[in-house]
């Protein structure tokens, strides 16, 4: 994924935001059994599994470790 240049005066709303999806990544894979039961849909759960999995790899690469 390339860099982004965030100007200055965006930094602050940027890390907000970036920290809010990667908080809202974490609750979700969290509770991806929960969901399952809920949704008693395995397709739905495995594009939401998808989408998850893939804002991780791009926005945060090096949490994978976690």
């Amino acid at each position: 994924m390339p860099a982004i240049d965030v100007p200055v005066e965006q930094r602050a709303e940027y890390n907000r935001i970036l920290e809010q999806l990667f908080r809202q990544c974490q609750d979700t894979y969290s509770n991806l059994g929960k969901i399952y039961v809920l949704l008693k849909q395995g397709d739905l759960l495995q594009k939401l599994i998808t989408i998850v999995s893939r804002i991780w790899i791009l926005v945060f690469p090096l949490s994978l470790s976690m």
